[in-house]
């Protein structure tokens, strides 16, 4: 019997307390501290790509570089305008031909066939004009090479805009999610912060959806940029990697923000309502007393908030906040905020228990 009532006190859950919620800050911190040591290479590639992306503009081609791209490029608009009509022709024929089909588009006459015939002979136009384009375009762009400015530039344009996409078919779907989630919540009976929490989470698997769906598409047509200015292939390669790290980074960023503000506010109203709950009982009832602070006696007891004063031996952590953790003899053992593996022995004089 004894026994058995071991087994069940063993196994009763533990409140949470303030100990156990550290600041915001200092969770961070750690988390931070934590990733960098455990993924160090994973780390400096997204610190990398951070840089890349921020600050990398590309090598300013030669003079002479310069004018031959400016003079090449110019003659490539002739096959340029070739595409631009051929590309208004085969929306045009498309509309003849999708009009002409008979109820549902279930049946084709001979009109309709003719639009067909000539639909496929206007798409195969454009698909060679397309062909002769890209190879004008590239022999003007093998001038500067794949690590000019143009071709950073160009890589940088393909990236935003598909990273746009991704935030728009994002955003759309949030907006179609809430719409129908709020009809369908009508006739349940829930809560107003049970729907916010279904809809941030849908939210975010919304952007998170839309968002990896731009760096694929971004990785797709990124080998073609690559190809484009003609580099040997270990360039092409290295060039390659490069851009894609830098698209990595960004979107990780942009996620982990989204996903680091969710959990973070979510953090601050648990750790809000534990120091509430403790705050409370510690105004109803009384309290493990510990010592008395430099400013008249403060009660200071396990969990509570200081600040570090009078310091000659350290005096860098003068001013720091940290928490209450125990009593070592006469002294108070503080946990500092910052650096958190900083456990002080302090005496009473040395704490201000007035921390708001």
């Amino acid at each position: 019997m004894d026994g058995r009532r071991r087994d069940v006190s063993r196994h009763t859950p533990t409140r949470l307390t303030a100990e156990d919620l550290p600041p915001i800050q200092v969770v961070v911190y750690r988390g931070a501290k934590a990733i960098v040591q455990k993924f160090p290479i994973t780390t400096f590639l997204y610190i990398l790509g951070l840089c890349l992306m921020l600050f990398a503009t590309g090598m300013m081609p030669s003079e002479g570089a310069n004018e031959e791209y400016s003079r090449l490029l110019q003659e490539a608009q002739y096959e340029t305008s070739m595409v631009d009509q051929l590309e208004r022709k085969v929306a045009a024929h498309s509309r003849k031909y999708h009009e002409s089909r008979g109820f549902l588009g279930f049946s084709c006459d001979s009109s309709c066939m003719r639009a067909y015939d000539n639909l496929q002979k206007l798409q195969k136009e454009l698909k060679e004009a397309k062909s002769q384009q890209f190879q004008a375009l590239s022999e003007a762009k093998s001038k500067v090479g794949i690590l000019s400015l143009y071709a950073v530039e160009e890589a940088r344009e393909l990236f935003w805009g598909t990273f746009a996409q991704g935030k728009g078919f994002a955003k759309r779907a949030s907006m179609w999610d809430l719409l129908f989630m709020g009809l369908g919540s009508m006739g349940r009976d829930e809560g107003l912060a049970s729907f916010i929490l279904r809809f941030v989470i849908q939210v975010l698997f919304n952007f998170t959806l839309g968002l990896v769906g731009a760096l694929l598409a971004f990785i797709w047509y990124l080998w073609d940029v690559v190809r484009s200015y003609q580099p040997d292939p270990v360039t092409a390669v290295v060039s390659f990697l490069l851009f894609s790290i830098a698209a990595i980074s960004m979107v990780a960023t942009y996620l982990i923000a989204l996903y680091g503000s969710v959990a973070a506010s979510g953090y601050m109203i648990v750790r809000t309502a534990v120091l509430g709950i403790e705050n409370g009982n510690s105004r109803s009832g009384p309290r493990a007393h510990i010592g008395g602070g430099s400013t008249g006696g403060d009660d200071i007891y396990v969990g509570k908030r200081v600040r570090v004063v009078g310091l000659a031996a350290r005096p860098e952590y003068n001013g720091r906040l940290g928490m209450v953790t125990g009593q070592e003899g006469d002294r108070i053992l503080v946990q500092l905020d910052f650096p958190s593996e900083i456990l002080l022995k302090l005496k009473p004089s040395n704490i201000d228990a007035h921390v708001d």
